[in-house]
């Protein structure tokens, strides 16, 4: 289950990236298959969701578009170990 959320970020922010189109193209056309993109990856962070014995939260924010894709966003997780703040040891 967290493969299937993983590989379906990882499409989108892939496809989202850099698609290699010339900037002739219709931004509707971009915009549209943009839209698709965000649409299934509601639906596979969904039935990963579905597949938990517990609540699982997302924030998805597209740094080019301002877009966000929000999952329980009103929830308070406890912090535990899921976040990890990089320091420099000293030498």
């Amino acid at each position: 289950m967290k493969q299937t959320a993983c590989l379906a970020l990882c499409f989108v922010l892939s496809a989202a990236s850099g698609n290699g189109q010339s900037p002739n193209k219709s931004q509707e056309q971009a915009s549209g298959k943009q839209q698709l993109l965000w649409n299934r990856l509601g639906q596979e962070i969904s039935h990963a969701e579905g597949n938990l014995d517990g609540v699982m939260g997302v924030a998805i924010e597209d740094l080019t578009t301002g877009q966000k894709f929000l999952l329980h966003s009103e929830e308070v997780f406890p912090q535990a170990s899921s976040i990890k703040i990089a320091s420099q040891q000293p030498s």
